[in-house]
């Protein structure tokens, strides 16, 4: 093991599977991913905001104290959660697909594991990525993008604008209750339109004050996603 892995924190490299072992006390009775496996479930159900070490401890019934052998921080199991909720990319074969097909894969697969962990797109970045199942997904975007006739440095950029598109919009659609198991669209959604032009003059706001002529979109996420994926699509298509 070289210096890089050393500076790993112990459950970035039992993730990744280059754990030396070499820590004191008794042997670990859980597997780190059962851990993280227990967080995701309270997050589903309850929200991010109720998972905290000492919470986890409860429900795995080991001492507080004990958990800390395992995880050092709020922020590693937070981490860990990521690796466990992202999984292993599932993209079907699409051998006579081109590249802006595979990548609307790679993207619609992304948003759906989003929507199925709503928690995801509500945790800060600090660092870039170090868990193997979220490097996974950015692997599988980067072989599609691979195919297009874009420059290596701009596969990655590429990569980066779906993703964050495919946040934003899930975000967005999220916060709107217009997805997600569960959910029921606030109504305001669906009269937003009408109370626009109810409140704007068509001198001031001549476009917003025909909007209330305009019927609402029945599937908000799915126009909005497939239209911004549209664009994207069409304009990495023009560079390549």
């Amino acid at each position: 093991m070289d210096s890089d892995d050393e500076a790993l924190p112990r459950y970035l490299q039992q993730l990744w599977g280059i754990d030396t072992g070499r820590r004191r006390g008794p042997k670990p009775s859980l597997a780190i991913e059962d851990i993280g496996l227990a967080a995701v479930e309270v997050a589903d159900r309850d929200g991010i905001e109720t998972v905290s070490m000492k919470s986890m401890a409860a429900i795995l019934g080991i001492s507080t104290m004990s958990i800390y052998r395992y995880l050092e921080s709020k922020e590693e199991l937070v981490s860990l959660m990521l690796h466990v909720a992202y999984g292993r990319p599932e993209l079907a074969p699409m051998p006579d697909a081109d590249w802006r097909a595979r990548l609307r894969q790679w993207a619609d697969a992304l948003a759906a594991r989003l929507i199925e962990h709503p928690w995801i797109v509500t945790v800060p970045l600090a660092s870039p990525p170090l868990e193997p199942n979220v490097l996974r997904w950015t692997e599988a975007g980067l072989q599609v993008l691979s195919t297009s006739t874009l420059a290596p440095e701009q596969q990655f950029s590429a990569l980066l604008v779906v993703d964050g598109f495919v946040r934003s919009q899930v975000s967005l659609s999220l916060q709107l209750g217009t997805v997600g198991a569960g959910r029921k669209p606030d109504r305001r959604v669906a009269d937003y339109p009408r109370r626009i032009a109810a409140l704007v003059d068509a001198e001031t706001f001549p476009i917003l004050a025909g909007s209330g002529q305009t019927p609402p979109s029945e599937d908000f996420h799915g126009d909005q996603y497939g239209f911004g994926m549209n664009v994207i699509l069409s304009g990495l298509d023009s560079l390549a």
